[in-house]
This record gives C-alpha cells, sequence and structure tokens, in this order.
C-alpha cells in the first residue's frame, strides 16, 4: 500500500470530507434532528437555539450549510469565545460518529498509516492546509479516529 499523504479529500477520497453524505446528529438535540452531513451538524452546533439548527439542518447541502454558519451570530445563540474552546470537542465527536458505520468506516481503515492532510484552495489554516501552510486539524483529528478504530477501541 502507498505511503504517500493523501493531501486531497476528492474523488476517491471524497468520503474524507465533512462535505461527504454521511446522517450524523448533535447529542444536545431533543428530539434528535438527523443532518445531512457533518458539516450540516459542525455549522448547526455553533448555535443554541433549536430552530436556528434546524434551518442550518435543511440546507439542500453541505455548501449551503457551511454559507448559513457563517451567518450565526449572538442573536442566535452563538457564544464565539465558548466555541473557540469546544469546536474541535464537536467535530470529533461527529467524526467518531461518522466513520463508526460503513462504508466509512473500512473506507477509512483502508488510508492505512498515510498522512491525511485537508489540502484546499479556500484559505483554510485551520482544518486544513492551503498553498502549504495550516494546522490541518481535520486530518489529524481523522487519523486519531483511524488509530482508535485499528485498534479496536472505536
Amino acid at each position: 500500500m502507498s505511503s504517500a499523504p493523501i493531501d486531497r479529500f476528492k474523488g476517491k477520497y471524497a468520503f474524507l470530507s465533512n462535505f461527504a453524505p454521511a446522517v450524523v446528529t448533535l447529542p444536545d438535540d431533543s428530539p434528535p434532528i438527523n443532518y445531512m452531513s457533518v458539516e450540516h451538524a459542525y455549522q448547526a452546533a455553533k448555535s443554541s437555539e433549536r430552530h436556528v439548527r434546524a434551518w442550518v439542518g435543511r440546507s439542500l447541502n453541505a455548501g449551503e450549510a457551511k454559507k448559513r454558519g457563517r451567518r450565526i451570530g449572538a442573536q442566535d445563540g452563538w457564544d464565539r469565545e465558548a466555541w473557540e474552546s469546544k469546536k474541535e470537542e464537536v467535530m470529533l465527536a461527529l467524526l467518531y460518529q461518522k466513520f463508526a458505520h460503513e462504508p466509512f468506516r473500512s473506507q477509512l481503515l483502508e488510508t492505512g498509516e498515510r498522512m491525511l492532510i485537508e489540502g484546499n484552495t479556500w484559505n483554510d489554516r485551520y482544518w486544513g492546509v492551503c498553498f502549504g501552510e495550516g494546522k490541518n486539524r481535520l486530518g489529524i483529528l481523522l487519523m486519531e479516529v483511524r488509530a482508535e478504530i485499528a485498534a479496536g477501541r472505536v
């Protein structure tokens, strides 16, 4: 198996993207809202208001959910400071949920020990790497989930 990094979550590796269709929920939604992707749920989680979360959840696709998430503000129950301290925890929980199910589980394991890099051209240097710069937090969290699944802890 190749040991070259996977540096784009497109084509064969589109399943790694938060935009890939995968039904997930947020633990504090009661009753649960089924979100169509990790991106939908992640963006919805910014708000503490159920109607705002549902509005994001009704987005036709992950791109629209991301745009709606950018419009969430304090008036929608978003505490930016609190969000910054918990956004990785939210993302990690959603990734565990997504990759607990097939075919995502097997697909992630098939990446073996390869480095996962969320390469992008839209200047996301927190979750990914853009033009060689970035923290690649999404790739790092995906590798953490993969290691836990491979070890049988998930």
